[in-house]
């Protein structure tokens, strides 16, 4: 409980469960994914829930969806949080790729507002995600400077702002070696 100005105690919001959610999903967002080399928001319309389950989601195809990390942070200016929800995308192989799932928190139930997804491991995959004063912040692997299909020693770091109906990205992008 926190308390009001007023002084009375009000109950302070439950966020979900993200380990166990549905996100909107169609089969095109796997479309050609070995050759997928860029993040990219990828569009929500026509897409189907698709159940998360105690962090894990096995595709009837191949290869499995898995919770990875959440982060929370204001986005949109209203004062409450927006929440980043990272889900890796796994191939079956040694192959991965990152979903990021943006959604607002409406009472028990979030509602998905925006998907990015990520290129794979050291081809542009997703290594970090901050929300800062209404700014999603996201790190990739820079494919430049790539030392393995797994590695890259390089970032590349994206600023995004929410219009209220989508992402834009804001630059410069920045780019950089990882310290070691």
């Amino acid at each position: 409980m926190s308390l009001s100005a007023a002084g009375r105690a009000q109950p302070v919001p439950r966020r979900p469960d993200f380990g166990n959610v549905e996100c909107p999903w169609s089969n095109s967002f796997d479309r050609g994914l070995a050759s997928v080399t860029e993040w990219k928001w990828l569009d929500l319309k026509g897409t189907t829930p698709l159940a998360v389950r105690s962090g894990r989601h096995d595709r009837t195809d191949s290869g499995f969806l898995a919770f990875s990390s959440v982060t929370y942070g204001d986005l949109d200016g209203d004062g409450r949080d927006e929440a980043a929800v990272d889900l890796i995308r796994g191939s079956g192989g040694s192959a991965t790729w990152h979903y990021l799932y943006v959604f607002r928190i409406e009472g028990a139930m979030p509602k998905p507002i925006a998907l990015l997804r990520s290129g794979s491991r050291a081809n542009g995959g997703l290594t970090g995600v901050a929300i800062d004063n209404r700014v999603l912040i996201l790190e990739f692997n820079d494919p430049d400077f790539r030392t393995a299909d797994c590695c890259s020693d390089g970032f590349i770091r994206v600023r995004y702002k929410y219009d209220g109906a989508r992402f834009i990205e804001t630059p410069p992008r920045v780019k950089g070696l990882r310290q070691k």
